[in-house]
């Protein structure tokens, strides 16, 4: 965001701005003896730059996973469509969520699917990291600086890329890496 002010609004912002890193509540947390489902999560807004369609085609293969849907407003019309067409009876929305309740669905998640070209932070990357589950995202805007090297990071959130993503972190191994980073 600080890269992005200083480029629209001219470099004598540099001096005059600091980067303020966003927390995430304590509530997010590893919970013991907890099953991981056969489930990605994606957290909010589904509209345009969110590139969710891109979520769906590359889970649409994986027929042993599922997709839970957090907030973001109800499925509109199309959406529905598209997951009937897609992922039918393998999705799920969940409208509000509580942060202890979001806490278990990440705890219960292979991984948060994160494909957004473009955000200005990205807090459920920070949430779904602190709760253990491993992170999909796009490498750019602020992810990356979120992130770190505790996430997988792709070029471009195409549905090939997210679908190997996904693929790779069902090795317990390459999974309980991620985890490990989070710190």
């Amino acid at each position: 965001t600080r890269q992005d002010l200083i480029e629209y609004s001219g470099s004598s912002y540099e001096d005059r701005t600091v980067v303020i890193h966003n927390g995430v509540s304590n509530e997010y947390s590893i919970l013991e003896n907890i099953i991981v489902k056969p489930q990605v999560i994606f957290i909010g807004s589904r509209s345009g730059y969110k590139n969710f369609k891109s979520l769906v085609y590359a889970i649409s293969p994986l027929k042993d996973i599922d997709l839970i849907c957090v907030g973001g407003g109800n499925f509109t019309r199309e959406e529905v469509q598209l997951l009937e067409k897609y992922l039918p009876l393998r999705y799920r929305y969940l409208s509000y969520l509580t942060n202890m309740e979001l806490n278990i669905e990440y705890n219960q998640s292979l991984c948060l699917v994160y494909p957004s070209l473009y955000e200005g932070f990205g807090i459920p990357v920070l949430e779904a990291m602190r709760a253990g589950c491993p992170v999909v995202a796009v490498n750019c805007s602020s992810i990356p600086e979120v992130a770190g090297d505790a996430a997988i990071l792709l070029e471009n959130g195409s549905p090939f890329d997210i679908r190997q993503a996904v693929e790779s972190l069902m090795v317990t191994e390459v999974r309980e890496k991620y985890i490990a980073k989070r710190e």
